[in-house]
């Protein structure tokens, strides 16, 4: 038998401290092509192991593992207090760890080896790492409460107001803008990964079926509960504000150039309802408005000078 470097000592029945070769393996290849015998071996103890064959010649190896077993219980190792043994580790080619069930100072158990616990590089259950990237990526908001609402600030200076009975529920999270674009504010928690809007935190929304409506959609920023409504997303869609390719400055009045005049329409649920055709643009306006009260209630579209808002008060 011989192996792609050529001749090899039959080790096979020979016995190396407390292990006895059984039969010769598979070679291992290390990454720069090199082969290394490997001998599948029995131990007194009864467990078997496969080992380089020139760990068992050299002497570095003399049995499973069973011989170097130092019993760590009660021994301390960073915020890890060893309570007792576990179930060995086996990897797939066969190799035993010694393991061991931790307790750590957070008070969750956790299982290591013992080669791990003895050279430093575990030193809690995973808490200490956790809690050193999250304070790395931790970010805080700026918050005026001297008023009569709360005042937060962005990283990047931008206001959003809230009620100060709310502040002990937000204080936690780090808020900013999802885009340029949407002024609605999400957040992270400390050493969580979520996502999470903070109108629907305000309004305890658990229910991914609703929707939390900004009243006036001009001031998403405006998260005071006087200016939050839980409703449907087809409610949500109808307080939507106006296009920007709007040229009357209402939703649903245009000007029609073939009939020379403004025309009034409105959509409720999914069918589109003609108000009528003015020449007056007030006439028109007047329409539309008149259909959002009697379709849409208090859903209806209102235009931020009706509305009390943080840059008002």
């Amino acid at each position: 038998m011989r192996c792609k470097l050529g001749k090899y000592i039959d080790l096979s029945g020979q016995k190396f401290g407390k292990l006895t070769v059984i039969k010769r393996v598979e070679d291992h290849i290390t990454p720069s092509g090199q082969h290394k015998q490997l001998w599948l071996c029995r131990c007194d103890c009864g467990n078997e192991k496969i080992i380089r064959g020139e760990s068992l010649r050299n002497g570095s190896t003399m049995s499973c593992g069973c011989l170097k077993i130092i019993d760590l219980t009660g021994q301390r190792f960073g915020n890890l207090t060893v309570i007792e043994r576990a179930e060995d580790h086996f990897s797939k080619n066969g190799n035993k760890k010694i393991c061991w069930k931790c307790i750590c100072d957070c008070g969750k158990e956790h299982i290591t080896t013992s080669e791990i616990l003895r050279g430093g590089d575990c030193k809690s259950c995973g808490c200490i790492s956790s809690k050193i990237r999250s304070e790395k990526i931790r970010k805080y908001n700026i918050y005026d409460l001297s008023g009569d609402y709360g005042i937060g600030y962005t990283e990047e200076g931008n206001e959003f107001y809230f009620d100060l009975e709310d502040y002990n529920k937000i204080k936690d999270y780090y808020w900013n803008y999802i885009s340029e674009q949407n002024h609605h504010l999400m957040a992270y928690k400390i050493g969580e990964q979520t996502h999470l809007y903070l109108h629907r935190l305000i309004m305890n929304l658990d229910d991914k079926s609703l929707v939390v409506d900004h009243i006036n959609p001009l001031h998403p920023e405006d998260n005071r509960k006087q200016n939050l409504r839980i409703c449907t997303q087809a409610n949500n869609t109808i307080n939507s504000g106006i296009q920007r390719n709007n040229k009357s400055g209402v939703t649903g009045v245009v000007w029609v150039e073939q009939i020379n005049r403004w025309t009034a329409q409105i959509t409720y649920q999914k069918k589109r309802i003609h108000l009528g055709s003015f020449e007056n643009l007030e006439d028109a306006i007047k329409a539309r408005e008149n259909a959002e009260i009697k379709y849409f209630g208090e859903y209806r579209y209102q235009k931020s000078e009706n509305l009390d808002t943080p840059h008002q008060v």
